[in-house]
């Protein structure tokens, strides 16, 4: 963690308090570190003699900001009709208990994020979701381990999903 405020510590003395940068300031951040924690907000205000709450407005107001580290993989489970009657319902609680989250948490490693809702578009593959970028079709409950599991194997070999 104390790389991190050094990095910040950088960015922020390179525009010498001029408020006129504190946006570009709090992208670089985010480009370095990935998002922007609570306390490295608290360290902006201070860096750019600010009230913290000034910060957070500037954080909460572009979308472009992520206040929360993001998930290695986003499985985004369908809840389309289709789906739903498919069995969705169960491969969603089969992931929460694979993983042990609920729908909207993230591991605790940051490997993966649960989010449900809308429609895939893959009514012709249902029960189904995705994993980033992947579509998995045709999915069974007791299939959701070996796959979190395949995935997860994937990252640590520097593969993709």
């Amino acid at each position: 963690m104390a790389d991190q405020f050094e990095t910040v510590r950088g960015i922020i003395a390179r525009f010498h308090q001029d408020r006129n940068h504190l946006i570009q300031a709090m992208y670089e951040i985010q480009d370095s570190l990935g998002y922007i924690s609570d306390p490295i907000m608290a360290m902006v205000a201070e860096g750019f003699g600010i009230a913290k709450s000034e910060v957070a407005g500037v954080a909460t107001f572009y979308p472009h900001f992520q206040l929360k580290a993001k998930a290695r993989f986003v499985i985004r489970c369908c809840s389309g009709v289709v789906c739903e009657i498919c069995g969705n319902a169960d491969l969603r609680e089969a992931v929460r208990k694979a993983l042990r989250i609920k729908d909207g948490e993230m591991t605790r490693d940051g490997m993966f994020l649960l989010k449900v809702g809308g429609c895939l578009g893959a009514c012709d593959k249902a029960p189904a979701m995705m994993i980033n970028e992947t579509l998995y079709g045709g999915l069974r409950p007791e299939d959701i381990p070996d796959l979190l599991q395949r995935v997860a194997r994937r990252e640590l070999a520097g593969g993709k999903a």
